[in-house]
């Protein structure tokens, strides 16, 4: 079943899958994708510590997921971010974002050679930008020096 599916049943609302097919490759993101990852996350959290994903224990619907077979309440990004505020403790929520800020700053340009690299920075969250291919190292610099990038070649 899909991500979708299983959070209808588990926890009994809808998840939008409107930017499931946007184009991630593109930066920057826009912030609908940005929301779209973010609750995407924080579900997959939730599914994690849900009764039915926990060996031996019994499975009792709580009030918070309840709601009409067929017709599940909307999940949003602000339910899930209100959620999590109250889950973490202040210092544990302070020391992530900090942990997350350690490389926030860096941004790269990349040559069209070193596609698969880039998939891999985007995947660690480092922002990434790629020249198409045949663009001249002209270019190149110009995004680097107008967008404060780092360079990578080969």
């Amino acid at each position: 079943p899909s991500l979708k599916t299983i959070v209808a049943q588990q926890l009994g609302q809808h998840l939008d899958k409107t930017c499931q097919r946007s184009d991630w490759d593109r930066r920057p993101l826009t912030p609908a994708q940005k929301d779209y990852a973010a609750l995407d996350a924080s579900v997959l959290l939730r599914l994690a510590d849900h009764p039915h994903n926990r060996p031996s224990e019994a499975v009792t619907p709580s009030a918070s997921s309840a709601s009409a077979p067929g017709d599940p309440g909307r999940l949003t990004l602000e339910q899930e971010r209100e959620r999590w505020r109250a889950r973490l403790a202040p210092q544990a929520l302070k020391a992530a974002s900090d942990a997350g800020d350690v490389n926030g700053h860096l941004r790269f340009v990349l040559t069209s050679d070193l596609t698969r690299l880039m998939r891999q920075m985007r995947g660690l969250g480092l922002d990434t930008v790629i020249l198409p291919e045949g663009a001249p190292v002209q270019q190149l610099a110009r995004v680097a020096l107008a967008e404060e990038r780092v360079v990578l070649t080969r």
